[in-house]
């Protein structure tokens, strides 16, 4: 009887316990990790960090803006992203107020870009030019996917604000794991 209690008191005493769930916050800097692997950048640029559905671009005056539908992580990724880039100095991030008051004494930025003709518009011109009016060299655009317990797709874009040049656009879904390039499914 006392070698049984002592064989389950070992047992019990040698068994894995898993640890707490990995949080939202680490999935988030896991899948911001990966991205900047994939981009890395020579120097530490100006970067216009925001959100897929943070703009009041393209807009009629005096029309209000529909509700984005925002994704619920959204809050907690831009926060996480621009600390993550911050402590990295990946790039140097402008602060995202709404109210730049220099703003309004810019150039209107808004062109067409000739690519070995063919005429296109840069699919993301309205954050080109706030980022522009910010005096950004580069624009970081995100987008909380999806989410499910123990994971999350996130897309970046980052792209050149001067030049309207999407130089890398990728998904990731990030588990505790794994972190998988989904950019190509």
């Amino acid at each position: 009887m006392r070698v049984a209690f002592l064989i389950l008191l070992i047992t019990g005493c040698a068994a894995v316990r898993s640890g707490p769930p990995v949080s939202q916050r680490e999935l988030l800097t896991k899948a911001l990790s990966a991205f900047i692997a994939s981009a890395p950048q020579p120097s530490s640029p100006s970067l216009w960090l925001t959100n897929e559905d943070d703009t009041d671009c393209d807009r009629p005056e005096g029309v209000v803006r529909a509700p984005a539908v925002m994704h619920p992580l959204d809050g907690l990724a831009y926060e996480v992203f621009e600390n993550h880039i911050v402590t990295l100095h990946w790039a140097k991030v402008i602060e995202s107020h709404r109210h730049n008051y220099a703003r309004d004494l810019k150039p209107e930025t808004r062109k067409t870009l000739v690519l070995k003709e063919l005429s296109s518009t840069v699919e993301d011109l309205c954050f080109l030019d706030e980022a522009k009016k910010r005096n950004a060299d580069k624009v970081l655009v995100y987008q909380v996917i999806g989410e499910a317990p123990g994971s999350v797709m996130v897309h970046f874009r980052l792209s050149d604000a001067r030049s309207g040049a999407i130089e890398s656009s990728r998904t990731f879904l990030t588990t505790e794991s794994a972190i998988v390039d989904r950019s190509s499914r």
